[in-house]
C-alpha cells in the first residue's frame, strides 16, 4: 500500500471511535510513509500488524529498497537493495556520484525485459532519457544513501519548489504539514511567483476545530516560518486514482 490510502483508513477509523478488528491481516508493506501523528494513531489501532517500508517502481518491474525482516522498521530509512537488484547509485545532477548523505536521483542497473522495463510504449525519446545506456533506469526519484548501506526517501524529482533559491520537497512538507491536528489531510503544490520564482500552496481537507489562524500558527510554533505555506486552500476531500494517490494535477 502507499499512504494516502492507509491515511484515509486510519482517519475513518478514527472518526468512527470503534475499535479495529484487523481479522488475518498480520503484514503491510508500505510506499511512502505516514505523518508522526498519524502513526501515532496506527500504533494505537492496529498494534499486532507489522508494518515494513519498501520501494520500487512499475518501472523496476519489482521491488529495488527494503528492510531485512530483522531490522526494526523506523519509518524514515527504507532499506537496502533486495537480492536479484544488480546495482544502484545516487547520482547528482551533473551525473556524478553522490556521497553518503547527500542527496541524489535513485539510478537502478538491470536487464530490460526481466528486471527493467523494456520501455515506454511508443515513446522512444522518454524510454531513452529513462533508460541510460540501456542498463540503468532513472527512477526521478530524490534518495540519501546511508553510511550503513541504508536509504532514505526525499521526494520526487519534478515534485521539488524552488522557492527564493531554496529547494522544497513537496513530499517533505506534506508530510511536515499532515501533522498537524486540525487537518484530516494536504496536498502540497506550487503557483508561479514574480519575485520568489515559485510559492508553496497547501490544499487542505480540514478537521474539526479547523481555522486558517489556527493553522498558520501551528505552523510557525511547529516547523518555524519557513514551514508556513505561502498560500492555504480548503477542500471537503481530494480527487484520487484507484491507488489512492491524490491527483494533484487536478487541485
Amino acid at each position: 500500500m502507499v499512504a494516502p490510502p492507509l491515511r484515509m483508513a486510519l482517519h475513518r477509523a478514527m472518526e468512527s471511535g470503534r475499535p479495529v478488528e484487523p481479522g488475518a491481516l498480520r503484514a503491510v508493506h508500505y510506499g511512502m510513509t505516514l505523518s508522526a501523528a498519524d502513526w501515532v494513531g496506527w500504533d494505537r489501532l492496529v498494534p499486532g500488524v507489522h508494518m515494513r517500508q519498501i520501494y520500487g517502481q512499475t518501472e523496476s518491474v519489482t521491488g529495488v529498497l527494503g528492510s531485512a525482516p530483522w531490522e526494526v522498521d523506523d519509518r524514515e530509512v527504507i532499506g537496502r537493495p533486495f537480492l536479484g537488484v544488480e546495482a544502484v547509485r545516487v547520482v547528482r545532477e551533473d551525473g556524478t556520484e553522490a556521497a553518503d548523505g547527500e542527496p541524489g536521483e535513485l539510478w537502478v542497473r538491470g536487464e530490460p525485459g526481466n528486471t527493467l522495463m523494456l520501455g515506454y510504449r511508443d515513446a522512444p525519446e522518454a524510454t531513452a532519457a529513462t533508460l541510460v545506456a540501456g542498463r540503468w533506469l532513472r527512477t526521478g526519484d530524490v534518495m540519501v544513501r546511508h553510511s550503513d548501506g541504508r536509504f532514505a526517501f526525499r521526494g520526487r524529482g519534478m515534485h521539488v519548489i524552488r522557492r527564493g533559491g531554496e529547494n522544497l520537497s513537496t513530499y517533505t512538507v506534506e508530510i511536515d504539514l499532515q501533522a498537524c491536528p486540525l487537518v484530516r489531510d494536504v496536498a502540497v503544490t506550487s503557483r508561479a511567483d514574480d519575485v520568489l520564482d515559485a510559492v508553496v500552496v497547501a490544499h487542505v481537507v480540514p478537521a474539526n476545530g479547523y481555522d486558517e489562524a489556527s493553522f498558520r500558527a501551528w505552523c510557525r510554533e511547529n516547523l518555524g516560518r519557513r514551514g508556513v505555506p505561502d498560500e492555504i486552500r480548503t477542500h471537503t476531500s481530494f480527487p484520487r486514482t484507484g491507488s489512492g494517490r491524490v491527483k494533484v494535477q487536478d487541485l
